[in-house]
């Protein structure tokens, strides 16, 4: 097994802004689902049900899962 070399600073800076650049809106995502949930329960007296919960945080998982999986695998793992 042959491991690549050291990465510089610049290099090591560079890969976690294309890390963050691609994860950051995944992120961004939950936080606007978590929020409507919060804000709606709140302002609104609504909560919803544990299905309706849970169809929304699937689909927020399938759309993020594959972004993250890419990022991942085009990095050559996460670290």
């Amino acid at each position: 097994v042959s491991f690549p070399a050291p990465m510089t600073p610049l290099e090591q800076g560079v890969r976690a802004a294309n890390f963050a650049g691609r994860v950051l809106p995944i992120i961004l995502s939950y936080l606007r689902v978590y929020s409507v949930f919060t804000l709606r329960e709140r302002l609104l007296g609504q909560c919803l049900d544990d299905e309706e919960c849970e169809v929304a945080w699937e689909a927020e998982h399938e759309k993020g899962a594959p972004i993250l999986s890419e990022a991942i695998n085009d990095l050559k793992g996460f670290y």
